[in-house]
């Protein structure tokens, strides 16, 4: 994630076809494989088509309808679901009914003018909204898509009958996670808005642990803050990682080895000086204090910019443990890729970094890495990847595309050499750009995902392999009975007696936000438990990544040294969001 400035005046994600909601990599300059050309380059006998008419192709390849001669067809693998007629206005006027809008210096065309929802294709994706500040609303692909039933309603209701017998649900329990949750970052080091947790528990018995976050401030910059966590789960004190050299500092990993030392990655930036470093510090006294903050990857590592490390740490074939980073890198191109680096956990001091997941190019897709998940195996030097990579042709892919992919890898000797990737998301997903997260345990992996799409009916999957990552079955998580609710945000963790795969997200099920917790078996074939509350404050749920409102890109749950879960947040009750952690009780 990239720093924003000013936040004030962030522009909107959706709609100009050179912006990418990704932190890394960039739109293509020109449409894709001759997507997006005038129509009457091979129509001219079509009559005038209406700004915001279905054409091209849809996602499985169906003809849809054609545009009128000199209107540009703007596909659906450039954000547009369904295709979306739009006359050129460069040097001419719209017709009557649309709006020109500059989505480039080089493309600008007209937009179907609306009213309402109504005016739009809404069932498709499309939300009647001004493009940009100022401008006539216009029907738009849903840059922050919420799931709701026709309407507007909420998708469920617990009591009362307001939104019809059939949508009656009744509400959660609150079972594992009994206690109020508790706020760790407010006014903590003095930031206006709080998101991007990172959670770790301490191996050593009643050392409680730590959570890691970030906060942004009136002046556009971020601050890193870490908090320790007392057994009982309250807030023993917050650290501010200061890096002089590098003020802007943010999207912190974390890990514990197995003398109790804390180590924290993160990503800073200078503003005076172009790209990024990632940055390593270390604690022996659970984040009270660090050692000196020193270099992990540099600049020529990072390429045009680092975003969101991931961090592991495994036994050694060589003895002690060894961490492992990985993290996304800018390229030259504009697209991205994944670098990784192992160090001893003694010295964090980094081997030669090594490029384990660039681009692909194949005749119809382009896509890269956008966010990547690192775990450590049972056996000495195993270490797992998962990554999503997402659409390089569409500025929405983030909120759900059918190009996107999640995959896994595996390294049984310490990342050095690495499995052929496994596909782990199915056909018929459409992967948000969030954490793919990925956990071991005794023979068992996992992986969490979100299913997403512009709908904002967005779901949970686990998915779980007994074979060493070949094989991967499928659950859903949230057990709603229709697809109607966004759940997203999700965070995973391995209970180490059972090993059930716990399962921590964000939803609106109900309308408002909540904090939602599920266990699933480590059997696949077995439905995962019923949903119950982890947090019962509720908040203004979005999808949105205005630093001020964002929920992050993952909630987090981790498992102490006692067995009991622990989770960690952003949500909005106050306002601007908030970091939280919740303790639960022993199975």
């Amino acid at each position: 994630m990239t720093s924003v400035r000013p936040i004030a005046t962030q522009a909107r994600l959706s709609y100009a076809l050179a912006i990418c909601t990704t932190a890394i990599a960039a739109c293509p300059s020109t449409p894709p494989f001759g997507e997006s050309t005038p129509q009457d380059a091979y129509v001219s006998d079509i009559a005038p088509t209406i700004p915001g008419e279905p054409c091209g192709l849809g996602e499985n390849g169906e003809p849809l309808a054609s545009c009128s001669s000199g209107q540009l067809c703007l596909s659906a693998r450039e954000g547009f679901p369904g295709g979306y007629c739009a006359p050129s206005c460069r040097g001419t006027a719209c017709p009557t009914g649309s709006v020109c809008f500059p989505a480039s210096p080089t493309q600008q065309y007209c937009l179907r003018v609306c009213r309402t929802a109504d005016d739009c294709r809404a069932t498709e994706g499309y939300v009647c909204r001004e493009p940009l500040a100022g401008s006539r609303t216009a029907c738009v692909p849903n840059d922050q898509p919420l799931g709701r039933r026709a309407g507007g309603g909420p998708c469920f209701v617990s009591e009362g009958s307001d939104a019809g017998v059939a949508h009656w649900l009744a509400p959660l329990p609150t079972v594992t996670f009994d206690r109020p949750s508790v706020p760790v970052s407010r006014d903590r080091i003095g930031t206006l808005a709080e998101s991007f947790p990172a959670l770790a528990m301490s191996p050593r018995a009643a050392s409680g642990g730590a959570v890691a976050f970030g906060g942004i401030d009136s002046q556009g910059y971020w601050h890193l803050g870490v908090s320790r966590l007392a057994p009982d789960a309250s807030i023993v004190g917050t650290t501010e990682l200061h890096d002089r050299t590098f003020p802007d500092v943010q999207d912190p990993a974390i890990a514990f080895d197995a003398t109790g030392r804390l180590h924290v990655v993160f990503v800073a930036n200078n503003p005076d000086r172009p790209g990024n470093v990632l940055r390593y510090a270390s604690s022996v006294d659970g984040g009270g204090t660090f050692d000196p903050i020193v270099p992990f990857l540099g600049e020529s590592t990072c390429g045009l910019q680092c975003g969101t490390p991931s961090v592991a740490v495994g036994t050694s074939s060589g003895g002690g443990e060894t961490l492992y980073v990985a993290v996304i890198t800018g390229q030259p191109d504009g697209t991205s890729g994944v670098a990784f680096a192992r160090a001893s956990a003694l010295t964090g001091q980094p081997d030669a970094p090594q490029t384990v997941v660039t681009r692909e190019f194949t005749l119809r897709d382009r896509r890269a890495p956008a966010l990547v998940a690192l775990a450590a195996g049972r056996a000495p030097d195993e270490v797992w990847m998962a990554t999503v990579e997402r659409n390089l042709d569409s500025p929405l892919a983030a909120l759900g595309d059918s190009i996107n992919r999640v995959r896994v890898r595996v390294s049984r000797d310490g990342g050095r050499m690495w499995t052929t990737p496994v596909e782990v998301s199915r056909s018929d997903d459409a992967p948000a750009v969030q954490t793919p997260w990925v956990q071991v345990s005794s023979g068992t992996a996992y992986v969490a995902y979100i299913r997403a799409g512009l709908l904002g009916a967005w779901d949970v999957v686990l998915a779980t392999s007994s074979d060493g990552g070949r094989t991967w079955a499928h659950r859903i998580a949230n057990d709603d009975p229709d697809r109607c609710a966004t759940h997203a945000f999700a965070g995973l963790a391995v209970d180490p007696a059972s090993r059930d795969a716990l399962l921590v997200w964000s939803e609106n099920r109900f309308g408002n936000g909540m904090v939602v917790f599920a266990r699933c078996p480590a059997d696949s074939a077995q439905r995962c438990s019923r949903n119950e509350v982890v947090s019962s404050e509720r908040f203004v749920f979005a999808t949105t990544t205005d630093p001020l409102r964002t929920l992050g890109r993952a909630s987090v749950i981790a498992v102490d040294s006692d067995g009991r879960p622990w989770a960690a947040w952003a949500d909005s009750r106050v306002g601007g969001t908030n970091v939280y952690v919740a303790r639960g009780q022993l199975r």
